[in-house]
């Protein structure tokens, strides 16, 4: 049973909702293409186009009463995936061997949990991905409002856990 303050989710301990509730319901067209925009190697250019990716609050939302501190798991992908691209580049420590292994496993499970079942031409050994640019139009959710949603919530999250003082 799921405890209830004044007929409302708690967000305490194992009360709160499984999802975010942001309408994501209309779908967006994605093509899949070759880009230059997120270059694994670059240094510190490199380093702050990956950051793009990431939310306005680092990952979190704070949401319910007390406004409970919550990873939302594309923002925890976009984590792992901007991680993964600095060790390609080169940082590469004792540290970083755990957090990688936690990233791909992390990885491996999202890919499972949400199959995308798109079909793609079975040309990658002979494709020339300097000239074929373009790849398949992949139906999403459109990944704007997430961050949208996740900057409109900042305001009351960082007022009530104080994270003023870590920007």
């Amino acid at each position: 049973m799921v405890a209830t303050h004044r007929g409302l989710l708690a967000y305490f301990g194992d009360d709160y909702p499984e999802l975010w509730d942001i309408d994501t319901s209309v779908p967006v067209a994605m093509v899949m293409e070759e880009s230059r925009w997120y270059p694994v190697h670059g240094g510190r250019d490199a380093m702050e186009l990956w950051a793009t990716t990431t939310s306005a609050s680092f990952s979190y939302v704070g949401l319910g009463p007390e406004q409970r501190a919550f990873a939302v798991t594309m923002f925890h992908d976009m984590h792992c995936l901007r991680f993964i691209r600095a060790i390609v580049d080169g940082r590469y420590d004792e540290t970083s061997q755990e957090h990688i292994q936690h990233c791909l496993n992390y990885f491996r499970q999202s890919i499972l949990c949400s199959p995308n079942l798109t079909l793609e031409p079975a040309n990658v050994l002979d494709r020339d991905f300097e000239i074929e640019r373009v790849g398949a139009t992949h139906v999403c959710k459109d990944w704007s409002i997430l961050y949208a949603a996740s900057e409109a919530n900042l305001d009351s999250f960082v007022d009530t856990w104080n994270l003023s003082a870590y920007a």
